[in-house]
């Protein structure tokens, strides 16, 4: 950091919320003479949100917490963009279709285009819902490309978010780049974001006793003992790669079942010389065995070597594939 960063210090998501608002009041016609580079910059970022590269309109109307919505502008009279920021939070309590219905009833008598808005800075898992309920995603990818499309403006509050976004951006690719032991929050992520374009799973944070841990899981396989169901699947706790078991409703049964599953496992590891180890307690979502060592492969300098990585997830995979047909 060269110079005290304003986002440095406003780190919170109202914060982000008054930095949004404020972009779109400039984007008023009024203000094109003030700070013109400024002013261009806030219409371009207008019609991203629109979708709409080619639109020209003259008045903004913003509004913040407008029936709790973060942050609402009114362009021109023919559309009502409604915003929903998120920082480290995500989606609840089905607040994104009761933010619409509201826009809807609000503009009910009205020939007003409701464009509905799910801004998203840092990287989130699974994105369903938010598409389920008519929200389009607007990206830090799609963010950036406005703000460095204007990268002769001079004003201070716009060059400290674009300066933030950028390191946070750095952070969250910093994967590549970064020694595997050195991965933080931000690297994490962006590596469980980048091999979730390999494989159909989902990550998130997971909280436990021991101060919780940052996990991607997928690769679900169903199987029933004595007429009843169960499921194998594979987790990555962080560095950790663990065989897991979910026993759901039978947790009557999780010790025998854990048992069932284990013993092929190990020996098909074995004969596949893939090195494990016993891991987990019994219950309803168990670990029945781990993968000795760091599943990922790093290069000679010590940083992730991508392909390698991910074929030796898909070699986990086929290993477990292998136990499903056994058992």
């Amino acid at each position: 950091m060269t110079k005290p960063n304003l986002f440095h210090f406003a780190t919170s998501e109202l914060s982000q919320d008054a930095f949004l608002a404020w972009l779109l009041a400039w984007a008023n016609k009024e203000y094109a003479d003030v700070d013109k580079n400024l002013h261009a910059c806030a219409v371009d970022f207008v019609r991203k949100l629109l979708d709409k590269d080619d639109y020209n309109f003259e008045t903004v109307k913003v509004e913040r917490q407008w029936e709790n919505v973060d942050v609402c502008a009114e362009i021109n009279g023919e559309y009502f963009i409604l915003i929903e920021d998120k920082k480290a939070t995500k989606e609840h309590s089905g607040q994104l279709k009761r933010y619409l219905e509201k826009a809807k009833k609000r503009y009910a008598n009205k020939n007003v285009v409701i464009v509905t808005v799910y801004f998203k800075m840092e990287e989130q898992s699974n994105l369903s819902q938010i598409i389920d309920a008519g929200y389009s995603i607007f990206t830090r990818e799609k963010m950036l490309s406005v703000l460095r499309s204007h990268e002769s403006i001079t004003n201070n509050i716009l060059c400290d978010y674009r300066e933030n976004l950028e390191q946070l951006n750095d952070n969250i690719n910093g994967f590549r780049t970064s020694h595997i032991d050195k991965w933080g929050w931000y690297q994490w992520t962006g590596f469980f974001s980048e091999i979730q374009k390999e494989f159909d799973g989902n990550w998130d944070y997971v909280a436990n006793p021991s101060g919780g841990f940052i996990g991607f899981w997928w690769h679900w396989i169903h199987k029933t003992l004595d007429e009843k169901g169960y499921h194998l699947y594979l987790q990555l706790e962080t560095n950790k790669f663990i065989f897991k078991l979910n026993v759901d409703k039978h947790r009557e049964n999780c010790s025998k079942l854990r048992e069932h599953c284990r013993k092929p496992l190990f020996e098909i590891a074995k004969e596949q010389k893939i090195s494990i180890e016993k891991y987990g307690r019994a219950g309803a979502y168990m670990g029945i065995a781990k993968l000795a060592g760091d599943y990922r492969i790093s290069t000679a300098d010590g940083l992730i070597d991508l392909p390698a990585t991910i074929e030796n997830l898909r070699k986990m995979e086929r290993l477990l594939n292998a136990v499903a047909e056994k058992l």
